[in-house]
């Protein structure tokens, strides 16, 4: 632990979820683990929580039965990891090569992923798709749609891959046309245009559920006490900027 008290600000609420989270899913998951370490220090202005644990990880074979909602949904927090890290404002040259590697893996998925058939090649292309998504954002932090998208987790029951996905193609039009690095990431993906991307995340995602007006101020004033979020944004954001992508993405 750190010698002094850490003050970080944070959602309270929402951090604890994400502890208790990773926390189940090591006793849950990690077969012959026998130590589990939590670890709490800081690294020059940042504060790192660190948990690791001594089980096997996870077993390919255990993607072989995985039911397509939940295959989709995986897929495409994957995906929205890849995304996030390429446009933040974090990315480096490093971080971008991985994520154009691992844009180009999904995009040979994107098929089967429409299809809801996942042979052992595609299964295996994601799992390596998926593995590129996260030492990317390990670098760069995930950026809008995940901090907007734990509202919908936790206010309306969307899985976290669902929630980031449904607010994905609202993000990247946020960008002003013509940036390079959301024309690069379409090339990458297949996609001639952001609609093509909102017309496949909304093929491979089931989103039914209903919201207000209400609904909608609410999740934008809490997503604007995010600061950390809205700073891995290249350009200048107002609430009413975000007001529109939940809108654009929710009310459709």
């Amino acid at each position: 632990m750190p010698d002094d008290v850490v003050m970080i600000p944070m959602d309270a609420i929402l951090i604890e979820q994400v502890i208790v989270n990773i926390l189940e899913n090591a006793v849950q998951h990690a077969q012959g683990m026998t130590a589990l370490t939590l670890r709490v220090f800081t690294l020059g202005n940042k504060a790192i929580f660190e948990i690791a644990d001594n089980g096997c990880g996870i077993d390919p074979k255990y993607m072989d039965t995985l039911p397509a909602k939940t295959t989709n949904n995986t897929a495409v927090d994957a995906l929205t990891h890849l995304i996030e890290s390429y446009l933040s404002v974090k990315a480096n040259y490093v971080s971008r090569k991985m994520v154009e590697m691992g844009l180009s893996i999904f995009k040979d998925c994107i098929p089967d992923l429409k299809a809801r058939n996942y042979p052992a090649e595609t299964r295996d292309k994601l799992m390596l798709m998926s593995a590129l998504g996260g030492a990317a954002i390990a670098q760069t932090m995930t950026s809008l749609p995940h901090g907007m998208g734990y509202f919908l987790t936790y206010e309306k029951g969307l899985p976290h891959g669902m929630a980031n996905g449904v607010l994905t193609q609202a993000y990247v039009e946020q960008f002003p046309a013509g940036d390079e690095h959301v024309a690069k990431l379409l090339e990458c993906l297949g996609f001639a245009d952001t609609k093509e991307l909102g017309v496949f995340l909304d093929e491979v995602l089931d989103h039914e559920a209903a919201y207000t007006e209400d609904d909608l101020n609410y999740y934008t004033d809490r997503f604007m006490e995010q600061k950390g979020k809205i700073a891995t944004f290249p350009y200048p954001l107002t609430r009413d900027d975000i007001y529109r992508m939940y809108q654009k993405s929710l009310m459709k």
